[in-house]
């Protein structure tokens, strides 16, 4: 059997989002595919550095779980492939190493906007991305464009990238029904939506004022539902200079149940962001027949196809008028990016990552 470790210290966090839940879905839908179990002798691996978070460990029946620090722990290293979900390379000898690559949209000039990062992590994140072009035996992206990306910044073998699209998390069928529409006081269909973490990056502060200048805040509320992030005390400003105040409606995190609830009874999802390297967001809200409009960069197009709204996230006008136009998409068009959405699984997700595993296990 192929001795297989996955990183998986992002999974230490009471609410999962982004990379969690990438790898948390990646792990299980590995662990439902028949010849999985039957080829690989799973492991997972967590910094000793989160150990005081070890309560929200994800632990499968049956699987093997240790603890590392630096090339100290664990004692036994012999694996023959670690896995990298997140930003943490593991730097053992034997093992072939494969990392997972989300996003570079701190290296993109066009996202070099005030509070959009730090000069400190830029310069910490491309050291890593160093390190991974250098040491990594493959590495998987999660769209075509964000391999482009790689490749514009980096030295590497473009055959040995490899693109695996994530999956659909909520499934209707398992989601149980919330009442977080009545708590927050909205109608169905009476709002529209926009779901991810509360940051600049997430470029709020133009979806805010192409709200306001879309003349619908009267008659739909915008509902922005997830944690506050960087540049949040910006969002809020920005909220109130508009008067906006009775209009935008800050959730908080909200769990998967409630998320789909928000995403079923919206009028329509919006994400008109500077950069995804994916956009999990885009497929879930298609998935559950809701109209999506996204920004025109990084992987987005990518990820929807020719079912949504598409605009220049760095001019207000034209996010507005894309705002006005999603209230009257056909019916029939809403239907035909549903059925796409679902050819999206966790499924064919891991049955690439396991054709990865392979390919660096043959070299």
């Amino acid at each position: 059997m192929i001795k297989l470790g996955i990183e998986a210290s992002s999974l230490l966090t009471p609410n999962r989002s982004g990379i969690a839940n990438y790898t948390y879905n990646l792990i299980d839908g590995l662990l439902n595919e028949k010849d999985f179990i039957t080829e690989y002798d799973l492991e997972l691996l967590y910094k000793l550095s989160r150990f005081k978070k070890r309560e929200y460990s994800y632990m499968p029946p049956g699987i093997n779980t240790e603890w590392h620090f630096n090339n100290i722990l664990p004692l036994n290293k012999r694996r023959d492939i670690i896995h990298s979900p997140d930003s943490i390379l593991l730097d053992w000898k034997k093992p072939k190493k494969i990392v997972t690559i989300h996003d570079l949209a701190i290296f993109k000039k066009e996202n070099a906007i005030a509070d959009y990062t730090t000069k400190e992590f830029k310069e910490k994140s491309y050291n890593f991305l160093t390190r991974v072009a250098k040491q990594a035996d493959a590495i998987i992206t999660v769209s075509e464009s964000t391999k482009n990306d790689f490749l514009d910044l980096f030295d590497y073998n473009p055959e040995r990238i490899f693109v695996t699209h994530l999956g659909l998390r909520l499934k209707s069928n398992q989601i149980k029904r919330t009442e977080i529409i009545i708590k927050l006081g909205i109608q169905k269909k009476g709002y529209f939506l926009f779901a991810g973490m509360i940051s600049i990056r997430k470029n709020l502060i133009n979806l805010i004022k192409a709200y306001k200048e879309s003349g619908l805040s009267d008659e739909f509320k915008l509902v922005l539902a997830g944690g506050a992030s960087m540049g949040y005390d910006k969002i809020i400003n920005e909220i109130e200079r508009n008067n906006l105040q009775k209009n935008v409606i800050l959730t908080g995190f909200v769990n998967d149940g409630e998320l789909a609830d928000l995403y079923i009874n919206s009028k329509a999802f919006l994400f008109p962001t500077y950069y995804e390297g994916f956009g999990l967001p885009i497929i879930e809200a298609m998935s559950y027949g809701t109209p999506v409009l996204i920004g025109d960069r990084g992987a987005a197009s990518e990820i929807a196809g020719n079912n949504a709204v598409k605009v220049n996230p760095f001019n207000v006008d034209f996010i507005s008028e894309g705002i006005k136009k999603i209230i009257s998409i056909p019916e029939s068009q809403i239907a035909t990016a549903k059925e796409y959405a679902e050819q999206f699984t966790w499924s064919r997700c891991a049955q690439q990552t396991m054709d990865v595993y392979k390919s660096v296990k043959g070299k």
